[in-house]
């Protein structure tokens, strides 16, 4: 007969103590990982509308401005604004990478929390979550959202080199 200290089944295990102890455990877990796939819901509504609002705003910003400052009898200058609205709409390109492996990101956080979420883990030791995933989408679509940011960052200092360097060479 099998030993019920050795059960998947918390219920069956003889020993009140050691039942309370992974069943207190277990339930913490649980609420934490209740309270995680929460917080990534949330995280990502907020952190794509901010990223893609300010991203938005400083390229686009950026683009009205050169060509607010545009002169057509200026072949230089023009060439060189034309460079730098080519630099921002990149930018705008990147921004929209970030927001989109941002939103990839929380989405598969939440559906890791979710999956992790499960009450059957208060009873049942089979139920514990494990990460057994070999890939880890979570971390790549966090490095991606950062290198895009960082390459939207470039894009937008490029452009304002280019602008200054045609501003300064037209006049």
């Amino acid at each position: 007969m099998e030993d019920p200290d050795d059960s998947t089944l918390v219920e069956h295990w003889t020993d009140e103590k050691r039942r309370e102890r992974y069943q207190y455990y277990a339930r913490e877990k649980y609420e934490f990982y209740k309270a995680a796939r929460e917080v990534a819901f949330k995280a990502n509504i907020e952190y794509g509308k901010w990223l893609l609002a300010s991203g938005l705003v400083v390229h686009g910003g950026a683009i009205y401005a050169i060509n607010a400052i545009k002169d057509g009898s200026k072949p230089t200058l023009m060439h060189g604004l034309l460079v730098g609205a080519q630099w921002n709409v990149a930018g705008i390109v990147f921004v929209l990478i970030a927001g989109l492996s941002a939103w990839l990101n929380f989405q598969y956080a939440a559906h890791i929390y979710n999956d992790w979420a499960n009450p059957l883990m208060v009873y049942k030791t089979d139920q514990f979550p494990e990460d057994s995933n070999k890939a880890d989408p979570v971390g790549a679509t966090r490095l991606l959202s950062i290198f895009a940011g960082l390459l939207a960052l470039w894009a937008f200092v490029a452009s304002a080199a280019n602008v200054f360097f045609a501003l300064k060479s037209a006049y």
